[in-house]
């Protein structure tokens, strides 16, 4: 069973910020994000 994560706005923007550095795909893995939970 998997507990679904909130995250702050902070961390939201944290996130967005990383993806746009990084890449989007290896982003969401690292924190275990599904794409269409990050598009929304």
């Amino acid at each position: 069973m998997t507990m679904k994560r909130k995250f702050t706005k902070e961390e939201k923007l944290q996130i967005i910020k990383e993806a746009s550095d990084h890449g989007v795909k290896a982003t969401l893995e690292k924190y275990g994000i599904y794409p269409a939970s990050y598009y929304s």
